[in-house]
């Protein structure tokens, strides 16, 4: 898919159904990751984005979004997540 933010490259998601096996995904470049998980569990009420909580803030202000930098090559995604990959 093209990038929401009109820069040149790609958004990618991959959902990793396994719920015992990650999986491996190269990159050919540079890209921000956004880890969707649940929090320990399949039905989780909570969500973690890259490893941290999402919680609202005051006034239900939503979180901070911000994704990793990954570099090119390949990267591990976690059982039962889904990953948005911006290239």
């Amino acid at each position: 898919h093209n990038r929401a933010d009109g820069k040149v490259g790609k958004a990618y998601l991959v959902i990793n159904n396994s719920q015992t096996e990650t999986t491996t995904v190269e990159l050919p470049g540079a890209a921000e990751v956004y880890a969707l998980a649940g929090n320990g569990k399949m039905r989780s009420r909570t969500m973690l984005l890259n490893g941290r909580e999402l919680v609202l803030g005051e006034n239900d202000a939503l979180p901070c979004l911000d994704g990793v930098a990954q570099s090119a090559g390949a990267v591990e995604l976690a059982p039962q997540t889904c990953t948005f990959l911006v290239l």
